[in-house]
């Protein structure tokens, strides 16, 4: 296996690839991945950048029993979680108005 490249039954990931990820009919992002990793315990984990932006924002993690995504927008200032089941390939989608948070001082 490459260094940067994921495998998983039915799915490969490698750095460069495109993602797209459709939350809603109207909120649909391009990602480029920057790193892919397929741990011992069957989990996939994913780091990609959208093209505008200078960070990496998008991090998706996969395993037998469910999936996390998040994604962050910087420059509408949200931020998206999804959560579901990895078997049914179904899950929730949070949709979080950055400039509507308080911020938390520590």
């Amino acid at each position: 296996q490459e260094p940067g490249t994921a495998r998983r039954p039915g799915i490969v990931i490698a750095k460069g690839d495109a993602l797209t990820l459709s939350f809603f009919p109207d909120v649909t992002y391009q990602a480029t991945v920057d790193a892919a990793a397929y741990h011992p315990d069957g989990t996939l984990s994913v780091s990609a950048g959208l093209g505008d932006h200078g960070i990496r924002t998008v991090l998706l993690t996969m395993g037998r029993e469910g999936f996390l995504i998040t994604l962050q927008d910087m420059n509408r200032a949200v931020l998206y979680r999804v959560t579901g089941d990895s078997s049914r390939a179904s899950g929730t989608v949070t949709e979080i108005d950055m400039t509507k948070i308080p911020p938390v001082i520590r």
